[in-house]
C-alpha cells in the first residue's frame, strides 16, 4: 500500500485508497505518549523497559522517564 497522505501518530489505516481504520489509542493516551517520546530514548533504556512500553501502561512508561 503507498499512503499519499499523513496518517496521524497511531492510526490504522488501510485499503485503495487508504482509509481510516481506527485509532490503537484514546487521544488522551496518544498524547502522552507523544510527549514521551520514547523512540528517541537510548537503544539500552528501550531494550531495558521493552516490556512497559509494550504493556500498555503509560504511568509506569512515565516512570521510566524519571527514573532516567
Amino acid at each position: 500500500m503507498i499512503v499519499m497522505k499523513n496518517i496521524e501518530p497511531y492510526t490504522i489505516a488501510g485499503g485503495n485508497p487508504a482509509k481510516l481504520i481506527k485509532k490503537r489509542f484514546s487521544e488522551i493516551i496518544i498524547e502522552k505518549l507523544l510527549k514521551i517520546k520514547w523512540w528517541n530514548w537510548d537503544i539500552e533504556i528501550i531494550s531495558n523497559n521493552i516490556n512497559i512500553i509494550t504493556g500498555g501502561d503509560i504511568e509506569a512508561l512515565k516512570n521510566v522517564i524519571n527514573k532516567e
